[in-house]
């Protein structure tokens, strides 16, 4: 296996976010001390795997070496939640991040996933910015589909009255 590579070649620091990039999705862990990271992952998946299977209810928190958990995928260490809200003390995320460790919770992608996870040990406030900006582009795509479909709707009531009004001129 190689070595873990970030991609802004930042070594991450305790309390530093890791996002994760997998491909299809992102996922997120907790930097703690020596090379290690606490995250949320599936409690039956492969080595560092952390999608949860259709079905998966449960997820397990576990502290593993940075290397295994990022795998040959690309990380950045992120501080973006720094900007939005007080952190509490780096040595009290650590400790309550490594007291979880090997605990069963509850998964959820939408309202309970590895990004919740780690962003509420950070603030207390878990949050998904990766869900959020999921749904607003869902939410911009539904509604881009409805618009369409309702000017798609007027466009044949328009059509089709056009086409009665020639009949009537063509009748008299």
């Amino acid at each position: 296996m190689g070595e873990a590579q970030s991609l802004l070649q930042e070594e991450p620091e305790p309390g530093d976010l890791l996002e994760i990039f997998r491909g299809a999705y992102k996922h997120w862990a907790l930097c703690v001390y020596n090379g290690y990271v606490v995250h949320l992952t599936v409690p039956d998946g492969a080595p560092g795997s952390s999608f949860p299977t259709a079905g998966t209810k449960k997820g397990l928190v576990k502290k593993e070496p940075l290397s295994k958990a990022v795998g040959e995928n690309k990380y950045r260490t992120h501080k973006k939640y720094d900007q939005e809200r007080d952190r509490r003390a780096i040595e009290k995320i650590v400790r309550n991040a490594e007291a979880r460790v090997g605990e069963l919770v509850d998964y959820d992608l939408f309202g309970n996933n590895c990004e919740h996870f780690v962003t509420g040990l950070c603030d207390g406030v878990p949050k998904s910015q990766q869900v959020n900006g999921g749904l607003t582009i869902g939410a911009s795509v539904l509604g881009g589909i409805a618009l369409a479909g309702a000017a798609l709707a007027i466009f044949q009531v328009v059509k089709g009255n056009s086409k009665e009004g020639e009949g009537e001129e063509e009748r008299q």
